[in-house]
């Protein structure tokens, strides 16, 4: 039975440009950082490492493939104020940004990020006190708060509606969603 989610491991050509990236994107320190490994913990605990695959691990890792298939989300508490700090990384690092956050139906506003070695991040801010999911009871998504069931510990707590989010962007939202967009743009 999976427990949590505790660490992504990336591998990259170049561990000191990816690590500079996440520390001038993010304003992280490393936990742990040389040539070949570098390591992030972030205040959920949750770790980022990045690793140079050589040996063994080349094996198994390649750092020239395509990342085209995945994101991984990522919370900030101002999505607006991230946006700003990596556009302003632009002729610094090879990174991409979708555009400017986009507010979504069910309260969390995003962009994706594409850092410099092509991995997707979307980065999001939620207006949950935890800065995790969002559970809206309309979506049914299974048991909610004060009920229960299997899994009913583990399912994210309900949370109101954010009044940050329009009825005019919920409906543009779905609507790019019914004509086949996505949430980034």
């Amino acid at each position: 039975m999976i427990r949590a989610a505790s660490h992504l491991v990336l591998a990259t050509g170049d561990v000191p440009v990816i690590t500079r990236f996440f520390v001038e994107a993010f304003g992280l320190t490393p936990a742990f950082e040389n040539d070949m490994f570098s390591e992030f913990v972030l205040t959920s605990r949750f770790r980022i490492a990045f690793f140079k695959p050589v040996g063994a691990s080349a094996q198994s890792f390649d750092a020239t493939a395509s990342r085209k298939g995945s994101a991984v989300g990522l919370t900030v508490a101002d999505v607006d104020e991230a946006f700003a700090r990596l556009d302003s990384l632009r002729g610094l690092f090879a990174h991409q940004l979708s555009g400017p956050p986009k507010e979504h139906p069910w309260g969390e506003k995003s962009f994706l990020l594409t850092d410099p070695d092509g991995n997707r991040w979307e980065i999001t801010q939620s207006p949950s006190g935890d800065g995790l999911l969002v559970v809206d009871r309309s979506l049914n998504l299974g048991p909610t708060a004060g009920q229960s069931g299997p899994g009913a510990h583990l399912r994210a707590p309900v949370v109101p509606e954010s009044p940050h989010v329009s009825m005019e962007s919920k409906a543009a939202a779905a609507g790019d969603r019914a004509a086949g967009g996505t949430v980034w743009g």
